[in-house]
């Protein structure tokens, strides 16, 4: 059951005039930049914890080429941070959903590290999660909902 409101004497759903994609898109874009700060630069995944050591072999060829082998460093080309993206804004039935990841060919390298155990792009870290709802409340106010 949507969430509904009074206005102007009638009852409508809460996502369709209270969140409008253009806000939906500027919070997708406010956690789109959370994500990256959080995984690029802070080194955290999803659960919280920093992103695991690599391989023992793959960190030997990083030596060997004279790469960063600690903390693990996603970012020597940029390619995989530059392609995370909003991908969808989806509005249906009073919800919205925001999906927000790799796009284009570098999903194959998301998903390739994502095999390999290190599923930090799957979502918020716990400590970033109380930013993220601030730019909620903020894109809600914006879009005359709070």
């Amino acid at each position: 059951m949507p969430i509904t409101r009074k206005s102007t004497g009638r009852m409508q759903r809460f996502g369709d005039d209270l969140f409008p994609r253009s806000a939906a898109r500027a919070f997708g874009l406010k956690v789109r930049a959370l994500l990256v700060l959080q995984v690029f630069r802070d080194g955290v995944g999803s659960d919280g914890a920093r992103l695991p050591r690599y391989s023992p072999t793959y960190a030997a060829l990083r030596s060997k080429r004279g790469l960063q082998v600690s903390p693990p460093n996603y970012t020597r080309t940029g390619r995989l941070q530059r392609a995370t993206r909003v991908r969808q804004i989806e509005k249906r039935a009073g919800r919205t959903r925001i999906s927000i990841g790799p796009t284009g060919h570098r999903l194959i390298v998301g998903a390739a590290l994502n095999k390999r155990g290190a599923g930090w792009l799957n979502g918020l870290a716990p400590q970033t999660r109380p930013k993220a709802r601030r730019a909620l409340q903020s894109a809600l106010r914006s879009a005359g909902g709070a």
